[in-house]
């Protein structure tokens, strides 16, 4: 018997099933619609003692650096984000001599940033909340796929550029989880 909250999602798009945890949404199963739901909580069921280790494991590492907002407050640091974040991608396409399309602003649970095939650049609103000098880091790294849509070395070389100290900042943001 499964002890702990869960939600099921269908998906269209999914290929198998696969477990989702995370800090805002806990356990989510998500379950390819051809997979019939009994076959999806013996999945579950299976996977019982992994997922309550990795909630425990969630637990464990109380986040310093995300406070608890209220709606309203979060409300407000999203308008912050926007106008920070807007300035420091300004600031740094610049420097780099890059057009930008779109920048927005999202609650994204597993990325700090992203940029699209089509040049449309997405940043966590979380950022305000850490270290400027890392905020920047991911405002490069995204800014600098628009002219590398991969990791090569081209592409680090175009963010060494602007920040060589880049490798440090990223090692400190990897311990970070969102």
């Amino acid at each position: 018997m499964i002890d702990f909250p869960y939600k099921i999602r269908k998906s269209r798009l999914a290929k198998s099933l696969r477990l989702e945890i995370s800090r805002a949404d806990g356990v989510t199963l998500v379950v390819p619609n051809r997979v019939p739901l009994f076959l999806a909580k013996n999945f579950l069921l299976a996977k019982e003692s992994w997922v309550k280790a990795k909630l425990a494991e969630q637990r464990s590492k109380k986040s310093d650096v995300f406070p608890t907002i209220t709606p309203k407050e979060e409300k407000e640091a999203r308008n912050n984000a926007r106008r920070l974040i807007g300035e420091r991608v300004n600031f740094f396409a610049t420097i780099l001599g890059l057009p930008v399309k779109t920048v927005a602003i999202r609650d994204q649970k597993t990325r700090w940033g992203s940029c699209s095939k089509e040049g449309n650049l997405n940043f966590n609103f979380r950022l305000i909340f850490i270290n400027p000098e890392l905020m920047d880091y991911v405002v490069v790294h995204e800014l600098c796929h628009l002219k590398e849509l991969n990791h090569s070395p081209k592409f680090w070389a175009l963010v060494e550029k602007v920040l060589p100290d880049y490798r440090e900042r990223r090692r400190i943001l990897k311990r970070i989880s969102l």
